[in-house]
């Protein structure tokens, strides 16, 4: 479980850097505070997911894995699209918040492949 947070904690920190480097250079066309929440919530929600599956997996019904994944993924989504909707809403048609919102998807996309690839690995071995 410590090398999956661990793999989750470098994914956000890496994420935070480029977050970083890309409000730096384009000052006045991101949602500086939105996509650091927005990287932090994923987060989160990565290693929730990860808590199911793990619990999971030590169900004796073989079908507690398939359950835990579907969960998970559907909390993610369900939250996401929550938070990007009442953004969007909030903001406006302001001139950041399109590139932010996309920024929040290629997220979103980040760390589902990140959980997608660990649970289906850690699924297939059982362990």
């Amino acid at each position: 479980m410590g090398k999956y947070i661990g793999l989750v904690v470098a994914v956000f920190a890496v994420l935070l850097v480029l977050i970083f480097a890309l409000v730096n250079r384009t000052p006045d066309s991101y949602d500086l505070n939105m996509l650091i929440a927005g990287d932090a919530v994923l987060a989160i929600l990565s290693i929730m997911a990860y808590v199911m599956v793990n619990n999971a997996l030590k169900s004796p019904n073989p079908n507690a894995f398939i359950r835990a994944k579907m969960g998970g993924t559907m909390l993610r989504i369900f939250i996401s699209i929550a938070g990007i909707v009442s953004y969007a809403y909030l903001k406006g048609k302001t001139p950041a918040t399109k590139p932010t919102i996309f920024l929040l998807l290629g997220m979103y996309v980040i760390y589902t492949i990140l959980e997608a690839a660990v649970l289906s690995k850690k699924g297939r071995t059982g362990a």
